[in-house]
């Protein structure tokens, strides 16, 4: 800590997650119900797309103007479909770019490989 005493909480995470920075770089985690995916919109693009990692996040690009949430429905249409599944919804992020999703009824390997690729 920046006194000295105490404990280094962050560092303390990292170290249990098995090393430095590991816990942060994943942006797709498992949750009860499916999992949960990190992911950076950026709307108003020329192509809906998934462009890779950005940071701890999936960027991904869509076509919808941020208004009236139609970007939300976008990237949860691109992501459903690419990952196969019927239901995801916004669960964090509702007005940002970064934002979290939840998509249903998958496992995490599955998720990954669908949305990252081998």
């Amino acid at each position: 800590t920046r006194s000295g005493q105490g404990v280094d909480r962050s560092r303390h995470r990292r170290e249990q997650a098995g090393g430095p920075y590991r816990w942060a770089l994943h942006p797709i985690r498992s949750s009860p119900r499916g999992v949960l995916v990190d992911v950076l919109v950026q709307p108003n693009a020329s192509r809906a797309e998934i462009v890779g990692l950005h940071g701890d996040r999936l960027k991904v690009r869509v076509t919808a103007q941020p208004r009236r949430r139609a970007a939300n429905a976008a990237v949860l249409d691109l992501l459903t479909s690419i990952v196969g599944v019927r239901r995801g919804e916004v669960v964090g992020g509702m007005t940002s770019r970064a934002k979290t999703i939840e998509l249903v009824d998958v496992d995490v390997t599955t998720a990954t490989q669908r949305l990252l690729g081998p």
